[in-house]
């Protein structure tokens, strides 16, 4: 399996969602390769616990339905998106 996790890995960095780091960091955690079902690719699985204690949060209020759908009244263009791997869509700064 190291390998295809290899592989993995050089194609998230390839597309920009993982970097190597090439100096010490406090920054590491522990990463572990499972077989996806049905596939040829590992899912990588990394525990970002201490990371996500230091990470400051923006509140958000989450709008109701009753908030959404008179701003959609006459809309002519709706959008799909696809959620596939969306975890690695959102670009974190330095």
């Amino acid at each position: 399996m190291l390998p295809k996790v290899k592989k993995e890995l050089d194609r998230m960095e390839a597309s920009g969602v993982i970097e190597p780091v090439k100096e010490p960091t406090e920054w590491c955690a522990p990463m572990v390769a499972v077989p996806k079902k049905n596939k040829e690719q590992p899912r990588i699985c990394v525990d970002l616990k201490r990371l996500n204690k230091s990470v400051k949060r923006e509140k958000f209020i989450m709008p109701t339905i009753d908030d959404i759908l008179p701003k959609l009244a006459g809309a002519k263009v709706f959008s799909l998106l696809d959620a596939a791997s969306g975890f690695w869509q959102i670009p974190q700064r330095e």
